[in-house]
């Protein structure tokens, strides 16, 4: 066979594969199929998961409700292209629309308000098949808005007398199969981080707090073994925001009842800070 045939065939055999790949990399690239309601993708999502957890117990003033606005709205501009986030509203999300969660007898109620997953994200997409305005628009109409939507949907603006935190942090973790989920685990907790829930509390004189360790521990054991991998807390990040109280109701004791909280997220395994709004 002649040389140029040779070479000939040669190239035409690198144009095929040079197509086959481009076709494979053009397919690849295309974003998923969603589900209409969450836009989640019906695979298995690799996007982490957002716990965003607003604890309706305590009353959240409009200056509150802007603050933490906004850091939501930071948190989500970290959000991978279809990480899914869900909004709940712990111990019965007063005067808020969702999905109540039945509690164990004496436990608070979870308000589920919203499961929204992120779009595909404007510096992820592939620029030839993806038009970035779109995907810019996309972000703040079919997940940034809504969430903040239904974070707003959470807020309370009266005092309750009973607030399980804790329990409620272990039922929204088993609900959203949280030890099951791929990528980074997030919780971000808007709360003024005194549990009262009939056997302590941290409005209490301090010598009567339990050690955060005891409750971690108790915290797994009343995992149920349909919690799903609710025992995994390593390398969850979690952020309280700290909803203000006036300083005559709990004198001298915000620093104390923080420290309390970073044991008790420590002793779960998780990364865990403290913000004051």
């Amino acid at each position: 066979m002649r040389k140029g045939t040779l070479t000939g065939i040669a190239l035409l055999v690198l144009a095929v594969c040079m197509a086959g790949g481009f076709l494979y990399a053009l397919n690849a690239s295309r974003p998923p199929v969603v589900d209409a309601e969450t836009r989640c993708p019906a695979l298995p999502l690799r996007g982490g998961l957002t716990l965003i957890l607003v604890d309706s117990t305590s009353a959240l003033s409009p200056e509150s409700a802007r603050a933490l606005r906004a850091h939501v709205k930071m948190a989500l501009a970290d959000i991978p292209g279809f990480g899914e986030v869900r909004v709940g509203a712990l111990s019965g999300g007063a005067g808020s629309r969702g999905k109540a969660v039945a509690a164990r007898p004496g436990e608070s109620r979870l308000l589920w308000l919203l499961t929204r997953c992120a779009p595909e994200r404007v510096d992820e997409a592939n620029p030839l098949i993806r038009n970035r305005d779109k995907l810019a628009a996309a972000w703040i109409s079919d997940f940034e808005s809504p969430v903040l939507r239904a974070v707003g949907r959470a807020r309370s603006r009266a005092e309750s007398a009973d607030s399980r935190i804790v329990a409620a942090l272990r039922m929204a973790a088993a609900q959203s199969e949280f030890g099951e989920r791929s990528g980074k685990r997030r919780v971000i907790l808007a709360s003024d981080l005194i549990e009262r829930n009939g056997e302590w509390g941290l409005d209490q004189p301090e010598a009567s707090w339990p050690e955060p360790a005891d409750i971690a521990a108790r915290f797994f054991a009343e995992s149920q073994a349909g919690d799903r991998g609710n025992n995994d807390w390593s390398e969850v990040e979690i952020t309280a925001f700290v909803l203000p109280r006036p300083a005559a109701a709990l004198p001298g004791r915000a620093e104390r009842r923080e420290e309390w909280w970073r044991a008790f997220f420590s002793a779960l395994g998780a990364e865990g800070r403290i913000v004051p709004l």
